[in-house]
């Protein structure tokens, strides 16, 4: 299944490059078609990295700002 997946996702990328190729009639976009999963591997790792870091090891909390109002919502000011 996972075989299968793969291999769609692939003929998807290689149709998409093959069009690519014949609207600007370049030959050469063909032989970045590897640098495709070398990139979408690249930002998986990052984004996993970050996941870990963030969620499950609770680093890079900031104070919480924004929209908090407690105590100061509807008061006059004094002149």
């Amino acid at each position: 299944m996972i075989a299968q997946t793969f291999l769609l996702d692939v003929a998807i990328f290689f149709a998409m490059t093959i069009m690519a190729c014949i609207t600007h009639r370049r030959l050469d976009i063909i032989g970045a078609f590897p640098l495709f999963y070398l990139l979408r591997i690249t930002n998986m790792a990052i984004y996993v990295k970050a996941f870990f870091e963030v969620i499950l090891l609770r680093r890079f909390r900031g104070p919480q700002v924004g929209w908090s109002t407690a105590n100061r919502r509807y008061k006059v000011a004094e002149a």
